[in-house]
């Protein structure tokens, strides 16, 4: 199994690459690898801040920012409008992630 949440803050992981088609150890997709270096993803996978842009949220899923807005769009990922910027709390993310979990371990 790929684990593509691996922060411990709480101790949240699970299986995501399952449920949203992709692979932890693809590389990032280009969209969203180009504004981090890889130090920076490492870190951003890490230990997620308590609040995100959708650059990186993308960056923690592993996924493009183009994906990862559809979500926004379509109500699968909470968020928040901050002078018009998309964020997203990691507590909100976390809570809706875990709800996408199939079979929990």
């Amino acid at each position: 199994m790929n684990f593509l949440i691996r922060w411990s803050a709480n101790g949240f992981a699970a299986d995501f690459g399952i449920l949203f088609g992709v692979n932890s150890n693809d590389p990032m997709p280009a969209s969203s690898s180009h504004k981090f270096t890889p130090a920076e993803i490492k870190a951003l996978r890490d230990s997620p801040p308590w609040i995100m842009g959708v650059d990186e949220v993308a960056v923690v899923l592993g996924r493009s920012e183009r994906s990862v807005r559809d979500d926004i769009r379509r109500g699968r990922i909470p968020h928040l409008r901050i002078g018009g910027a998309i964020k997203v709390r990691r507590g909100d993310l976390e809570k809706a992630l875990s709800g996408l979990v199939r079979n929990p371990a």
